[in-house]
């Protein structure tokens, strides 16, 4: 028998648990681009509420006016820079906004159905739910590789240097895409 032979069968990944084992910085890479699919929710979501706006007049919350139209452009072009910068380079801040963003988002929602003032279909509960799962995955994803980066790239005595032969040929694992102001990114 050899290694391979010996080496444990790779277990499927659960898209529903966000709470697996992210062992290598290919499984908290794939977790964290998780966060990038609820922050193209959040942008899709303000994009309709642009086009109920533009075409009735008012936007699922009886907003109107410019104001309201200025609002959802911006949070489109936000929801946009943080969906980038999730796909781009896994950034931990960027999840970590989407997460916070998303959950403000269902206070809002719950407080509105307590109220009585809006119904909900079962079928947006489920998506809630797993947008919920996959805002987690995301930002333990970016942790994970956040932490991975940090192993691979120790602080310099002099932040300024170039880093070690071996550090850059262990950066080139981790990295997953040289991202802006990444000066030490190792091309693939």
């Amino acid at each position: 028998m050899t290694a391979v032979d010996d080496a444990a069968p790779a277990r499927p990944r659960a898209l529903w648990n966000p709470f697996q084992a992210l062992d290598t910085a290919q499984d908290a890479g794939s977790a964290a681009r998780n966060g990038a699919v609820v922050s193209a929710y959040i942008a899709i979501s303000y994009l309709l509420q642009m086009a109920m706006l533009q075409l009735v007049g008012k936007d699922g919350f009886g907003h109107s006016g410019h104001g309201a139209m200025l609002g959802d452009a911006f949070a489109v072009g936000l929801a946009t820079l943080l969906t980038w910068r999730i796909l781009a380079r896994q950034a931990l801040w960027a999840t970590v906004c989407t997460a916070a963003w998303f959950a403000v988002e269902l206070w809002f929602k719950a407080e509105s159905l307590l109220r009585g003032e809006t119904r909900v279909h079962l079928g947006f509960v489920v998506m809630w739910v797993a947008l919920v799962a996959a805002a987690i995955f995301g930002v333990r994803g970016a942790w994970r590789l956040t932490m991975l980066r940090q192993e691979a790239e120790p602080m310099a005595d002099d932040a300024w240097s170039d880093p070690v032969p071996h550090e850059a040929a262990a950066t080139a694992q981790i990295h997953t895409h040289p991202g802006f102001g990444d000066a030490n990114a190792v091309k693939h």
